[in-house]
């Protein structure tokens, strides 16, 4: 981009370190990654009982929301072991779950989003 801020940039590197602009992108990246991983684990979910004959979701429900409470968590935990922080930073990946669990991955990665400011250590 010509003197602009190219918002998604380096989304796959942890340990870059971004302004508040370039968090809000990786905020918004990881978050549709999300819905999309939701989507394809909700048919392949659907796919197996259909194939089992099973009418009992409670069970495919339960691992998604698993799954979905810990993504946020494995990226701020990336994000801290990439930025070598403290280990006290690891609260944030608590936070994460407790936020995914009430708001989805939108809340849910907010301290991830965040720690992608702080500087590498």
């Amino acid at each position: 981009m010509a003197g602009g801020i190219n918002i998604f940039e380096n989304l796959k590197d942890f340990g870059f370190v971004r302004n508040k602009t370039q968090a809000l992108g990786f905020w918004l990246a990881y978050v549709i990654l999300s819905i999309a991983l939701l989507f394809v684990g909700s048919m392949i979910t659907l796919a197996i009982y259909g194939l089992i004959g099973v009418n009992n979701y409670v069970v495919g429900d339960t691992i998604l929301i698993i799954i979905f409470c810990l993504y946020p968590a494995v990226i701020a935990g990336l994000v801290i072991r990439e930025k070598k922080l403290e280990n006290s930073y690891y609260l944030a990946t608590l936070l994460a779950i407790v936020l995914t669990y009430y708001t989805f991955t939108l809340g849910g990665l907010i301290p991830a989003a965040l720690l992608t400011i702080w500087k590498k250590r």
